[in-house]
C-alpha cells in the first residue's frame, strides 16, 4: 500500500492527506517519516492539492509563493533535476525538496541576503536551459620566481605596489610616492572620518611638456585587503600553498589584467594571491547575473540551482544592498565552481581618483589630498569600508601611530599613484582672474584649498572670492579650519582674504548648503553676472548637485525677473562649454 515516504522536520498532520485523498489510511508520524499511501483514491490532482495546502502553512510568506511554484512543477511531471516524476512520488519528491529550502531558509548567510523570493522569475527558475559564462582564465603551475623578475611589486603594508604589468598610462609605471605628512581634518565624535595626505612628487617621470594643475586629480591604484581575499579563497576551497604558489595566468584576450594595456590574449607570471590583491574587483561591485549563472551551473543541491537561475534572469536587484560574493558564496553552500572560473567574470580593480587639495605650483614638488572613509553596512550588519578609503586608513593610521611612538624614521611610507590626464572640469575651467564663489559639502572643499592658494598668491589679487562650506557640525568636521587665508608669504591685504560661510545641518541655524545659496542670493547674482565671474560646485551624490542647481533657479527668477523656464534656459547657458560660468564636479 505505500509506495515511497520523505522525513521532515515540520510534519503534516493526517487530516491534510485525507481532505485530498478521501477516506484512505494514513499512517501517523512514526519519528518524522510520512508513508505516503497509494491507492485507487490517490492521484496527481490530490497531491497537487496537498502540496498547496503545506505551502499555504508555511510561515515564511516568501516561501509560499515559492513552494506553489515547485507543486505547480512537480505537477508537470517533472522533478527539479528534470526526469519524470509520476503522481505516487509526487508528494515525497515535494516534502524532500521543501525540507532543502527550510534548510536554506536556515543558513544565516543566506537570510542576510534578504531575497525576495518571491519576485524570482519562476520560467526561469524552473528552466532547464542555463547558458554558463565562458571561461576566459587560466592558472598552470609554474617554477619562476615571478618576485625576482617584478622588482616593483610589494607586498608590505606600509610600501604596497602593484605588479608591473598593471599600467594605467603607458609607458609609466605606477609610481610610489613617498608620504610626508598624515593629519585628521575631522575631531573625535564626527559622523564621518576625513584625513589630509601630503605626497612627494618631486621624482614623479612627467612627460616633458607636461605638469601637475590646480583643480587637478590623480589615481589612486589600491589593494584588496588581505582578509577577504583569504576569506574568498576559503569559500572556493583553495589552500593557502596553492594562493602563494607561482602561476602562469593565461588570458584569452582583452585588457585585463593590465587596465589600459593592449587588447590581446596574455601569458604572465604571477600568483592567484596577487591577481585577487590588484588586479580582480570582488569587493566594491555586487555580483553579476554571469556570476549567479556559473553558481548555478555548480550547485549540487536543486533548491540552490533554481534560486540562482532566478536571480541570473532579475532585471533588478532583489537582495540586500552591499553584497559581495564572498557573501553569496556563503548563502549557496552547495556550489563550488573553480577559482579560475571565478576570476573571469571578475571586473578589473580600477583606480579611484582623489582631488589636488592644494596649489602644486607653490608645493613644489608636493601634492595634498583629502579622503574621507566610506562606511556601509554588510548583509550580516557589520560596518565594511571602501576598498580604496579603507586602504587609506589604514595606511594614516598606521603613519600617524609611527610618528606618536617615535618610529617613523625607521619606517618608509609610500602610495600607489599616478598623474592621469588632468582632464577634469576644474583642472580644464579654473581662472584666476573675476570674482569666484566656490560651492562646497564635505570633502567636496579639498580642491578649493589650492583655488584659494592660487588666488591669494596672486600679485594682482584680482576679484573676491567667496567659499559657501557644507558640513554637519562645525565643531567636528568643518574641514581646513583657520587654513584658508594662512598662506606665509603671500598677501595679508583685507581685500585680498576669502570670505567663508559655514553651513551646520545639524548644529547652528541646521540648514543645508542650497539653503544658503538661496540667502546669500546677492552674492550668487552678482559673481555669476560678473564678466569674468564663476561658480565652482563639488560633492557627493547627484542629489547635491541637483539641488544646489534649483537654488541657483531661485535666485536667478528673484534677481532677474525672468521666469522659472527662461532660469533653467540660463542656467544650462552658464554651464555650457561657451560660456562655463558655473562649473561643477560631483561623484
Amino acid at each position: 500500500m505505500f509506495r515511497g515516504y520523505v522525513q521532515t522536520s515540520s510534519g503534516v498532520c493526517q487530516s491534510l492527506l485525507k481532505n485530498h485523498c478521501g477516506n484512505i489510511t494514513c499512517s501517523k508520524f512514526m519519528r518524522g517519516l510520512l508513508l505516503v499511501p497509494v491507492n485507487e483514491n490517490y492521484s496527481l490532482k490530490t497531491s497537487v492539492g496537498a502540496c498547496r495546502q503545506y505551502s499555504n502553512r508555511r510561515r515564511y510568506s516568501t516561501a509560499k509563493r515559492f513552494l506553489g511554484h515547485i507543486s505547480y512543477h512537480l505537477s508537470q511531471g517533472k522533478c527539479l533535476s528534470g526526469s519524470s516524476l509520476s503522481a505516487s512520488n509526487l508528494l515525497p519528491s515535494f516534502f524532500s525538496v521543501n525540507e532543502q529550502l527550510q534548510t536554506l531558509l536556515r543558513n544565516p548567510a543566506f537570510q542576510h541576503l534578504h531575497i525576495k523570493l518571491d519576485e524570482l522569475n519562476y520560467d526561469e527558475c524552473f528552466s532547464t536551459q542555463n547558458t554558463a559564462p565562458k571561461k576566459k582564465v587560466s592558472f598552470t603551475p609554474s617554477t619562476v620566481n615571478f618576485a625576482s623578475l617584478d622588482p616593483l611589486l610589494s607586498d608590505s603594508p606600509t610600501t604596497p605596489h602593484p605588479p608591473s604589468f598593471v599600467q594605467p598610462h603607458p609607458p609609466f609605471h605606477v609610481f610610489a610616492a613617498p608620504i610626508l605628512n598624515v593629519r585628521t581634518l575631522t575631531n573625535p565624535g564626527a559622523i564621518k572620518r576625513t584625513y589630509n595626505v601630503t605626497l612627494d612628487i618631486s621624482k614623479y617621470p612627467l612627460k616633458e611638456g607636461s605638469d601637475w594643475k590646480i583643480g587637478g586629480s590623480f589615481g589612486v591604484m589600491p589593494p584588496n585587503p588581505d582578509n577577504e581575499i583569504f576569506r574568498l579563497a576559503h569559500l572556493l576551497n583553495v589552500p593557502l600553498n596553492e594562493l602563494y604558489d607561482p602561476k602562469t595566468l593565461h588570458t584569452s584576450g582583452g585588457r585585463w589584467p593590465t587596465i589600459w594595456g593592449e587588447e590581446k590574449p596574455r601569458s604572465l607570471e604571477i600568483s592567484i594571491y596577487h591577481v585577487l590583491k590588484w588586479c580582480s574587483d570582488f569587493l566594491s561591485r555586487p555580483p553579476s547575473k554571469d556570476f549567479y549563472r556559473l553558481l548555478a551551473k555548480h550547485s549540487k543541491n536543486p533548491i540552490e540551482h533554481h534560486i540562482l537561475l532566478g536571480l541570473s534572469n532579475c532585471s533588478q536587484n532583489i537582495c540586500s544592498e552591499n553584497v559581495s560574493i564572498s557573501d553569496v558564496l556563503e548563502a549557496f553552500p552547495n556550489s563550488r565552481p573553480s577559482i579560475d572560473e571565478v576570476i573571469s567574470l571578475l571586473p578589473q580593480l580600477m583606480p579611484r581618483w582623489y582631488s589636488i587639495s592644494n596649489d602644486p605650483d607653490l608645493g613644489k614638488g608636493v601634492l595634498e589630498m583629502a579622503f574621507t572613509v566610506q562606511e556601509f553596512a554588510g548583509p550580516d550588519g557589520q560596518m565594511r569600508t571602501g576598498v580604496c578609503s579603507g586602504f587609506l586608513e589604514n595606511m594614516a593610521l598606521e603613519f600617524i601611530k609611527s610618528e606618536q611612538n617615535g618610529t617613523l624614521n625607521t619606517k618608509k611610507f609610500t602610495l600607489p599613484m599616478f598623474r592621469g590626464v588632468q582632464q577634469n572640469p576644474f583642472a580644464k575651467e579654473f581662472h584666476n582672474d573675476g570674482p569666484m564663489c566656490l560651492i562646497g559639502a564635505g570633502v567636496g572643499i579639498a580642491p578649493f584649498r589650492g583655488f584659494v592658494q592660487r588666488r591669494l598668491a596672486n600679485a594682482a589679487c584680482t576679484g573676491k572670492v567667496w567659499i559657501i562650506q557644507g558640513c554637519r557640525d562645525q565643531t567636528l568636521d568643518e574641514l581646513y579650519h583657520g587654513e584658508w587665508n594662512t598662506i606665509p608669504g603671500h598677501h595679508t591685504n583685507p581685500k585680498c582674504r576669502a570670505k567663508k560661510l559655514v553651513v551646520e545641518s545639524r548644529n547652528g541655524r541646521r540648514e543645508y548648503v542650497q539653503d544658503a545659496v538661496r540667502r546669500h542670493g546677492k552674492v550668487i547674482w552678482d559673481v555669476i553676472n560678473h564678466k569674468n565671474g564663476r561658480i565652482y560646485l563639488c560633492g557627493s551624490g547627484k542629489a547635491f548637485a541637483v539641488e544646489i542647481e534649483k537654488a541657483i533657479i531661485d535666485v536667478t527668477m528673484k534677481y532677474s525677473g525672468c521666469t522659472k523656464e527662461e532660469a533653467v534656459r540660463q542656467l544650462k547657458y552658464w554651464q555650457s562649454p561657451i560660456n562655463y560660468k558655473f562649473v561643477k564636479e560631483v561623484w
